[in-house]
């Protein structure tokens, strides 16, 4: 029986995964359940049985990237598996740097829900096909050439963004006012010639700026 944790803050679309879940055929049981990322980080840290976690990434409090993050570190052998809206890069690639090993789309049915859960904890790597080729294409990409070489202040905003940080919480990691963030990211983008966050994100992982 494999024990899933749920981070999701849809009440409907948790009880559908609760459903599906909870199916005496599904070989699986939730060991926990909660709507906000800190109550899934506290619970986390209490070492309970975990084989899967299944996390959304818009949570009300904390970035589901939070919880993988706390996933990969207080049960380095469990899984964790995205179940999100967000299939653009500035979600996707600091997820997979989180310790993410899947990545799926809303809009997948439960039998393939199912079947995602235990191919991940059978060490496979499942993601919807579309983002699948998202991580394909960005290969594919062009070098970005950078005319004009970052900042120390700019870099670290860079990474930060990456990581999934609003430009609040930026402000506040690198101490600074949030028009200067906003002034580091027009300076950034015009750097990079890029004209938005998932751009930027993808420039500084062909960069090697960031490493997913």
């Amino acid at each position: 029986m494999l024990n899933v944790v749920v981070v999701e803050d849809d009440s409907n679309l948790l009880a559908s995964v609760r459903q599906a879940l909870e199916a005496p055929e599904s070989g699986m049981r939730i060991a926990g359940a909660f709507s906000r990322g800190g109550e899934a980080i506290s619970w986390l840290q209490r070492q309970k049985p975990v084989d899967c976690a299944l996390v959304d990434l818009g949570l009300p409090d904390r970035s589901g990237v939070e919880v993988l993050a706390e996933l990969r570190t207080t049960h380095p052998t469990a899984v964790g598996l995205v179940f999100t809206i967000f299939d653009d890069d500035a979600h996707l690639f600091p997820a997979l740097q989180a310790g993410a090993q899947g990545y799926l789309l809303k809009d997948s049915t439960s039998e393939v829900l199912l079947r995602s859960i235990r191919e991940a904890v059978a060490g496979g790597a499942p993601m919807t096909p579309a983002v699948a080729r998202r991580v394909v294409r960005r290969f594919w990409a062009p070098q970005v050439v950078q005319q004009e070489p970052l900042t120390a202040r700019e870099r670290e905003l860079l990474v930060l963004l990456c990581h999934g940080a609003s430009y609040e919480a930026a402000a506040a990691r690198m101490a600074v006012s949030l028009s200067t963030i906003q002034a580091h990211v027009r300076s950034v983008y015009r750097k990079l010639a890029v004209s938005s966050k998932a751009e930027a994100v993808s420039a500084a992982v062909r960069l090697g700026i960031f490493v997913p």
